[in-house]
């Protein structure tokens, strides 16, 4: 019984308490799953609230490698004035095999990208040091902790404005610009940032940043190409001189060379397959290249020469390297040639791409072509093409 006056009172006790908060003018709005469900990824939706590494370079020189001073370049870290202390300064002319700088920044630790991918971008201030600059061609590469990397091109499309001169100006690469699904990159184990450099340039560079990006839709883009090219059709690599090439020259014990008769002479002795070795060009002003579609029915081919007399083989490879820095070499000898031995007659060297398909080697994602020697040698080449076959 007295439980059941208890129980009486608590109703009571609600229907006066519900009664006033009516009057007070106050209605109760009913709750749905969904409501609770949008008010729960609305504040979820900002993925650089837990992100806790934006700061890529600012003043701070400790995480930053590469800053000597050689032949193909010459970087630095100088203070420019007060609103810019502790630019990178950059002045480069690629004749190595490699040309760039790397940060580690946040200490060298671990940096998770994958919540960041979609919305996320490098944002970061450039201008030339001199008058006016070219539009340069670099490369962002992304390495996680086990050595995998993943690049995006930095080029007309992530300028905010052209020319560019000597007033600051913010640059863009998204996240969604790297080739991130397709090099199996860990996201949540990033080491660094490294920065590679093609052609020629002089710039200073501030501030870089990974922070909320999406990319300039500027009118005047339409005039530049993408970053990435598809090959359908035949092309010709050198036939007297090179888009972008870098290699050239004298180095030790080799000489290459383009000669008067637009072919390129190759002199080497007592060389090893190596960097110093080499020399790498693109066709497509680096930007990535798309050989998927042609690697069934396309071949590389040239013409060689060799002016040392006869030989089976010459101490010659080449290569296709892709952006993740895979690479698939190929030995030039009679089974890619029209002939069994190499004379002072010109051979013809015909290798199928499909040749080249192995070591993992990203046939969306071509960087270059490398030819490399060892031993001794003395040849010409001439005519070097992909020819696509209907």
């Amino acid at each position: 019984m007295d439980t059941v006056k208890v129980r009486f009172v608590k109703s009571i006790g609600l229907l006066v308490f519900l009664s006033l908060f009516m009057a007070c003018g106050i209605e109760m709005e009913t709750l749905s799953l969904d409501d609770v469900s949008m008010e729960t990824t609305v504040s979820n939706s900002n993925s650089f609230e837990y992100f806790r590494a934006p700061k890529v370079f600012e003043n701070d020189p400790s995480d930053v490698w590469g800053m000597e001073k050689d032949a193909s370049k010459d970087f630095k870290i100088v203070n420019l004035d007060d609103e810019h202390k502790n630019v990178i300064q950059l002045t480069w002319n690629r004749t190595n095999e490699w040309v760039g700088f790397g940060i580690g920044w946040n200490k060298w630790q671990a940096k998770d990208l994958s919540d960041i991918t979609e919305e996320g971008g490098f944002v970061f201030d450039v201008r030339a040091i001199d008058k006016r600059s070219n539009i340069p061609t670099l490369i962002f590469l992304l390495e996680d902790y086990s050595g995998v990397m993943s690049a995006g091109v930095v080029g007309s499309e992530s300028l905010e404005r052209y020319p560019i001169n000597e007033e600051w100006q913010s640059f863009k690469l998204p996240l969604s610009a790297f080739d991130l699904a397709s090099s199996g990159i860990d996201l949540t184990n990033i080491k660094q940032l490294v920065v590679e450099f093609q052609g020629s340039g002089q710039l200073y560079v501030d501030n870089i940043q990974l922070i909320e990006c999406s990319p300039y839709n500027h009118q005047w883009k339409e005039e530049f190409p993408s970053s990435k090219v598809r090959l359908d059709e035949s092309i010709v690599v050198f036939d007297g001189s090179f888009d972008q090439v870098w290699g050239l020259g004298q180095f030790g014990t080799r000489n290459y060379q383009i000669t008067p008769r637009k072919t390129l002479e190759m002199k080497w002795d007592n060389t090893e397959f190596s960097a110093k070795s080499s020399f790498g060009t693109s066709w497509a002003n680096w930007k990535f290249i798309d050989l998927s579609a042609v690697q069934g029915n396309a071949s590389l081919t040239f013409e060689v020469q060799n002016l040392q007399g006869v030989n089976q083989e010459l101490g010659l490879e080449v290569l296709l390297q892709d952006y993740s820095y895979n690479q698939s070499a190929v030995t030039i000898n009679g089974s890619t040639s029209s002939m069994s031995d190499f004379t002072q007659e010109w051979v013809k060297i015909d290798i199928p791409l499909s040749t080249f398909a192995k070591n993992n080697l990203q046939m969306v994602n071509i960087k270059q072509l490398i030819f490399r020697t060892q031993g001794s040698g003395h040849i010409e080449i001439r005519d070097i093409k992909i020819r696509v076959d209907e």
